[in-house]
């Protein structure tokens, strides 16, 4: 359903808006760009949705979307930066081997007493320099965080003909950070 939702055009100022809105940077446009896939390692499939985005302030972003059950977080996060990883690793120009060890990240219980929690990974010691800015990962509970912020002034009440309001899922929002973009207001977990 997400796909759908991101490759319909018609579309596109409710995602800008949802995107400006959870993430604080001000997005003139965004495509849908790919489905990213991780499977044979963990129990379970999985993948995200990968949209480009265009900030006002001329840097582009990658952003990593999927709705997950509250119950999977912990999985989710770990399935996530593990995509990521291997994505960043693969673009690698020189041959290097997989001998790099990604240190275990500690993820504490994250709630959702309100409609949305961050956290933020990076990687210790990282001799290859992948991700070396780290990523923010978003955990929104879609339904009331859209109740909360829509108004008249905003798409965002858009979003309500595809959520079901009893609906237990909720949206994980992965941004990859850069030099330019990089901040570290985000709660480390």
């Amino acid at each position: 359903m997400l796909k759908a939702i991101l490759e319909d055009e018609n579309n596109a100022p409710m995602t800008n808006e949802l995107i400006s809105k959870i993430l604080g940077f001000k997005v003139k446009n965004t495509k849908f760009d790919s489905i990213k896939k991780f499977e044979n390692i963990s129990e379970y499939a999985f993948s995200l949705v990968k949209v480009e985005c265009d900030l006002e302030m001329e840097k582009d972003v990658e952003i990593y979307l999927k709705v997950i059950k509250k119950d999977k977080i912990k999985e989710s996060l770990f399935c996530y930066w593990c995509i990521l990883y291997e994505e960043k690793f693969n673009e690698l120009e020189e041959n290097t081997n997989m001998a790099t060890i990604i240190n275990k990240v500690v993820i504490s219980e994250i709630g959702m007493e309100r409609y949305k929690n961050s956290v933020f990974l990076e990687i210790k010691d990282n001799p290859l320099n992948i991700l070396k800015n780290g990523t923010e990962v978003h955990f929104i509970d879609f339904f009331k965080y859209i109740e909360k912020h829509k108004s008249k002034n905003n798409n965002l009440k858009e979003w309500l003909k595809y959520i079901d309001k009893d609906c237990e899922d909720i949206l994980m929002m992965g941004v990859v950070l850069n030099e330019d973009i990089g901040r570290s207001n985000i709660q480390i977990v």
